[in-house]
């Protein structure tokens, strides 16, 4: 899996609060991506390939974690580190903050209005647990739903500052977004 899909992909379950995004922090990002981007696509085969649905990765703490990991283990950390100052971020744990605040106030936008019942995911994973399926794919599609009813219920801890902050990036958030896919 591509390494910035992936990334974008596990922002969506949760997200550490550290202070809500300005409208600097989210035009730099929005800014700095395409650079970034296309920087971790053209390293992506020099990256560990990982699963990391199939690990039962929980949060996009978690994911970030391993993604750092991942360009460390490739040799390709400071690289990145040079490219994110660039692009005045202090650090690539500062950028992946801002990208998972980023994210996670897209998604809860996006998702306003709609309702979901986590109780019903909570059904689907007992149905699971409880189905014939092979060991290996119930673990996987347990992770899933595992990850989806947490950040279903991480979008709830989002702030109106962050949505607010993102709001009128969100045109611009969605190009990025569809063209990673």
């Amino acid at each position: 899996m591509r390494f910035g899909l992936l990334l974008v992909l596990s922002l969506m379950m949760s997200v550490a609060r550290a202070g809500d995004l300005s409208d600097d922090q989210v035009n730099n990002w929005v800014s700095s991506m395409p650079t970034l981007q296309s920087w971790l696509d053209k390293h992506e085969d020099q990256l560990p390939k990982e699963d990391m649905m199939k690990k039962g990765v929980a949060s996009v703490d978690e994911m970030f974690t391993q993604g750092i990991a991942q360009l460390q283990k490739a040799g390709l950390y400071d690289e990145f580190s040079k490219l994110v100052k660039t692009q005045s971020f202090d650090s690539v744990e500062a950028w992946s903050e801002v990208s998972k605040k980023i994210t996670m106030a897209y998604m809860a936008i996006s998702m306003e209005g709609e309702t979901i019942d986590v109780k019903q995911i909570e059904a689907q994973i007992e149905q699971l647990k409880a189905s014939a399926l092979p060991e290996e794919q119930k673990q996987m599609m347990e992770n899933m739903l595992q990850a989806s009813m947490n950040m279903i219920k991480s979008l709830g801890t989002i702030s109106a500052a962050d949505k607010e902050a993102v709001r009128p990036y969100l045109t611009k958030i969605t190009s990025h977004f569809d063209q990673d896919h």
